[in-house]
């Protein structure tokens, strides 16, 4: 993160972009991805994604990779 434009400077104290983040998360916690050789344990990378809700046009995507290796034994 050292060559960020200024939408991505500007992204982290978004009001808006923060209560929507905090409200679908904590609503919808992270859950790792299966797939890896490790049957108890996902790999790093993580995704949230929700559609537009019925009395919203607001969709939700977040998206984490907690490593590079893509194994998490």
């Amino acid at each position: 993160m050292t060559e960020l434009d200024d939408y991505g400077l500007a992204l982290p104290t978004n009001q808006r972009a923060l209560e929507i983040a905090n409200n679908f998360t904590s609503k919808y916690p992270m859950q790792p991805i299966l797939g890896n050789k490790n049957s108890t344990h996902g790999r790093q990378g993580q995704v949230w994604i929700a559609a537009p809700t019925a009395d919203s046009d607001v969709a939700v995507v977040l998206v984490a990779n907690y490593g590079n290796s893509g194994n998490n034994d």
